[in-house]
């Protein structure tokens, strides 16, 4: 298995703490992270530091957003990865708490998501560039509930 591959793996294995520590090493000081399609518009693009700031934010509400791959394909000419993945949430106790309490139930709360992560690396071996093509029905609705999910827990 090639080095950027493996560095691959471990990008999308970072979802699941969710946490700008677990990203931080992987990710060069010109990282650049885009969504598509542009109909979606979840963010601008993502700058190395917004990025790490953005899952800071989604870890108010989600303990892991594990990412599990199901394919991945490496052009090494490029010195890219292209990953077809899939997801799901998994919601802090705190919004998991107050779903029961508020709703009484949290099947609705379950999201599962597919994805393909598009991966471009530097000559360090670190991901210089990712382009994140999204689900654009289940991102809406995962947007949805990661709104509700802040107002349950006051958005702090």
């Amino acid at each position: 298995m090639s080095s950027h591959v493996e560095t691959t793996r471990a990008f999308l294995h970072a979802f699941t703490p969710l946490t700008p520590e677990a990203f931080s090493p992987l990710l060069a000081a010109n990282y650049h992270h885009s969504f598509l399609p542009p109909s979606v518009a979840i963010h601008a693009p993502f700058t190395r530091d917004g990025f790490l700031a953005h899952v800071a934010s989604m870890s108010r509400v989600m303990t892991g957003f594990p990412v599990t791959p199901t394919e991945i394909f490496e052009d090494p000419a490029r010195n890219a990865v292209v990953a077809f993945a899939t997801s799901e949430v998994v919601w802090n106790g705190e919004v998991v708490e107050a779903v029961r309490k508020e709703e009484g139930e949290e099947g609705e709360w379950k999201y599962e998501g597919s994805y393909v992560f598009a991966l471009w690396f530097d000559e360090a071996g670190l991901v210089q560039r990712v382009v994140e093509f999204v689900d654009s029905e289940g991102t809406g609705r995962a947007r949805g509930l990661i709104k509700r999910a802040l107002g349950l827990v006051g958005g702090k």
